[in-house]
């Protein structure tokens, strides 16, 4: 939803910052573009480290980023781009075979460009996965010889191909017969996805849910379940989201200064599990003459038809200041997913001072405490997320500021990038079989 901006951290060297023991070498491999939901979380802890001292470098299949030498494409020139599109189109043909599937996304893990060529790789101590589809296929994460720590970002790496498992747990036993590809055979292609997954796991392997109920599916898959899962959740940059006044962030996007402000939020509104028809249901049972609904992110005009209440949609939002002045301009933001596996904007609202609204499930119940910075609707209620938006905008004004400036608190105490860095760090260095070495190197 949001552009890409280099913090003023970036552009040093790997381990440059201070004093700080390095440690081990991390490299952060990461598929598709850095300015994605999940492309961003990847860097942000990136440059989180660095500023740490600690030795880190990233291998992208994008853009990269400009001006940074820590950051290095995968995919460079006409000939290894072509290629990466043909393996793409390659691996994607056992899912045509399924020709009555739901359209979501489904990824077979048989392409990848790889990434093993690259120095930053092979020098690497640790091998630290992000999102990996397209750059690196289940064979290639098989063949990687360093410890790795995989940041689950969602279910792709412990199911047989969905993204979201929606309700399904067949990933628990092994998959087969999988809803989404709307197949009754047990031995379907979602079966032999997930065999090959229990197959690729890397010796020394650390999966990192960045949400408890994340990791709690890990543990409960046939894919995971023996390996130690560690629960670290994503991290936002204080400073880059803040509050800014109400007055003047109404101001500039152009709202009454006297409406009650909605808030919702999705890169693609339309996307079923982001839950914005449970959240009109909701809004169809409010007194539609208090609200005024705000709207960041792609949506096409006939989404928005039918709501009770006047609408501005702001559409796709390539910009934080921006993204801020909307928390900020807000009275309450809305989650209404089904599923999220973390739920970055539920932290960004809270960093700007603005209570939360989610359905008690899935990532958003570790970020949002009931009735304190916002409010946990039951899961998958329509009218108690009317019930819970009504709450919030129902306080008195002093609890409203007080409600504010916990929201601001806990943000800073729970999701600050740094300490989450702190929290990887940890980590690396309780899998680096280096350490003990380093230790019994050591001046007595």
């Amino acid at each position: 939803m949001r552009s890409f901006e280099r913090q003023s951290s970036l552009g040093q060297s790997p381990g440059q910052g201070g004093a700080h023991d390095p440690g081990p070498r991390i490299v952060h491999v990461m598929a598709g573009e850095l300015d994605s939901g999940a492309g961003r979380g990847a860097y942000w802890l990136h440059q989180a480290l660095l500023n740490r001292g600690l030795h880190s470098t990233m291998v992208c299949s994008g853009l990269g980023v400009q001006g940074d030498p820590t950051v290095q494409r995968a995919v460079v020139g006409p000939g290894p781009q072509l290629w990466q599109r043909v393996s793409a189109q390659w691996a994607e043909l056992p899912v045509r075979l399924y020709p009555n599937r739901q359209r979501r996304l489904f990824s077979t893990g048989l392409d990848g460009y790889g990434v093993a060529h690259l120095p930053a790789v092979r020098e690497a101590d640790i091998v630290h996965l992000h999102w990996v589809n397209g750059l690196m296929s289940l064979g290639q994460i098989r063949a990687i010889r360093q410890p790795v720590v995989w940041t689950l970002r969602d279910m792709w790496p412990f199911t047989g191909g969905c993204h979201y498992a929606m309700g399904c747990e067949n990933y628990r036993a092994g998959c087969g017969a999988c809803p989404q590809l709307r197949s009754s055979a047990r031995t379907d292609l979602s079966s032999r996805v997930f065999g090959n997954k229990r197959q690729s796991l890397p010796a020394r392997l650390t999966p990192v849910g960045i949400s408890h109920w994340l990791s709690d599916c890990a543990v409960a898959s046939g894919v995971f379940g023996a390996a130690p899962v560690e629960t670290i959740p994503n991290g936002i940059d204080p400073d880059r989201f803040k509050p800014m006044p109400r007055e003047a962030a109404r101001a500039a996007l152009g709202l009454a200064q006297d409406a009650t402000v909605v808030m919702f939020a999705a890169q693609r509104v339309a996307e079923s599990y982001k839950g914005f028809q449970e959240l009109k249901q909701a809004l169809q049972r409010m007194p539609a003459e208090r609200i005024h609904l705000l709207i960041a992110g792609r949506a096409s005009p006939g989404l928005l038809t039918g709501l009770p209440m006047p609408c501005t949609a702001m559409g796709y939002v390539n910009d934080d200041e921006r993204l801020c002045q909307a928390y900020s301009a807000a009275d309450v933001f809305v989650a209404p997913s089904l599923v999220e596996a973390f739920g970055k904007t539920l932290v960004e609202s809270l960093a700007c001072g603005t209570p939360v609204v989610c359905f008690d499930a899935t990532g958003p119940r570790d970020i949002v405490e009931h009735e304190l910075t916002g409010y946990r609707a039951r899961p998958f209620d329509a009218e108690d997320l009317a019930r819970g938006l009504m709450w919030v905008l129902g306080r008195p004004a002093d609890e409203q500021v007080r409600m504010r400036l916990r929201c601001r608190e806990q943000a800073l105490a729970r999701f600050d990038i740094a300490a989450v860095a702190e929290r990887y760090e940890a980590l690396y260095r309780r899998v680096w079989p280096g350490l003990a070495a380093t230790v019994a190197r050591a001046p007595a």
